[in-house]
């Protein structure tokens, strides 16, 4: 399939998000790496700003970001109307943690250059890193459209924005492409993995999942996609075998990735309480000093109910509820009434309504989410 054919689907699902029509891939003030036809003098401070932009990087490479921006800042006082020195600096900013610093040099670069695309690149990663992905529909639209064809890490940023702003048909289009013409094939198959989740298309979550572990065998988060997706397509020895093929990593690793918990709650949903049980039993073992432990423990209460043992599911509502309070008592409360289950209003009351709905066994499921 040609490039050009891939990309439709993409080109055309990014139209309505706001894509400028006729955008120039380069329109911009001022190109010191092109500098036919500037008059002498303008071609004489590019040249002196190219030096500069050629030092700052290399110290940027050295991690030397106080000579980098030194030099970077040279080069756009010798010429103002050129954005690379500006982009540069937000690279420098974002490297040294100042995001808020990050986002306004990219986008003093963007406005020098609005149809570049390393300027909208930059812009898009700076608004990202500062919690600002949901306004990246429109400039990810464009970077679609003008970014070299070859460039995997500009389309491996433009599928990440369509993730921020669900877009999942645009962002499987552009991981697919990204992967076509090189992006790391660990990264991008585990982000595919999650996009192709979305879509429920789970034979295509296996295949993303296989080709990231194939990728990095040492690696869990695959492990958990991979199971999730056997499960759902209702392959549950082949599940449960992966688990105890990678048990001991699992057991042993700082981060599980939360393999145990995916795999047990989709057995959970298909009534496999046995198997459910014996991996979540097994992974309560290791929580030695558990930090975000929650939703373990929410599972394995979900499984005790299931299975009639409401004092041990108890327990685990409570110690998913000590581990995350903020966000699982309102979150118990919001369930229990969804189930009829009245709860007082203070931790006690909560606590009693946990406990009558681990009393009712398998109807005690306060959600079907996977």
């Amino acid at each position: 399939m040609s490039l050009s054919a891939r990309l439709a689907p993409l080109a055309l699902a990014l139209l309505p998000l706001g894509l400028p029509t006729g955008a120039a891939a380069y329109d911009q003030r001022l190109d010191c790496w092109d500098t036919d036809g500037l008059p002498a003098p303008v071609i004489a401070q590019c040249l002196k700003a190219a030096s500069n932009i050629d030092a700052s990087r290399a110290a940027y490479q050295a991690q030397n970001y106080a000579v980098a921006r030194a030099e970077a800042l040279a080069a756009r006082d010798l010429v103002p109307d050129w954005h690379v020195p500006v982009i540069d600096l937000s690279w420098i900013e974002a490297a040294e943690g100042n995001v808020e610093a990050a986002v306004l040099l990219a986008e003093e670069g963007l406005a020098l250059a609005p149809g570049n695309p390393w300027a909208l690149e930059q812009a898009l990663m700076t608004r990202r890193d500062a919690g600002r992905g949901d306004e990246c529909g429109p400039a990810a639209a464009l970077l679609a459209v003008v970014a070299p064809p070859t460039d995997s890490h500009m389309f491996g940023t433009v599928a990440l924005c369509m993730q921020d702003i669900a877009a999942w048909p645009e962002a499987k289009v552009a991981y697919e492409h990204a992967l076509v013409v090189g992006e790391d094939v660990y990264w991008a198959n585990l982000r595919l993995a999650e996009v192709n989740a979305q879509l429920d298309d789970w034979p295509a979550v296996e295949a993303a999942a296989r080709a990231a572990l194939e990728a990095s065998p040492s690696e869990l988060e695959p492990v958990r996609h991979l199971g999730h997706a056997l499960v759902r397509q209702d392959r549950n020895d082949e599940a449960l075998a992966l688990y105890r093929q990678q048990e001991a990593a699992i057991r042993s690793a700082e981060d599980d990735w939360g393999v145990p918990n995916a795999i047990s709650w989709d057995l959970y949903l298909d009534g496999d309480l046995t198997n459910a049980l014996m991996i979540m039993e097994r992974w309560a073992e290791d929580q030695t000093d558990p930090v975000d432990a929650y939703q373990g423990y929410d599972t394995l209460a979900h499984v005790y109910a299931a299975t009639g043992r409401p004092d041990e599911a108890l327990r685990y509502f409570t110690l998913a509820l000590d581990d995350w309070p903020e966000g699982m008592e309102p979150f118990y409360r919001e369930r229990l009434a969804a189930l009829g289950i009245t709860a007082g209003p203070d931790r006690a009351g909560l606590l009693a309504g946990l406990g009558d709905c681990a009393r009712r066994g398998a109807a005690c499921r306060l959600y079907d989410g996977r």
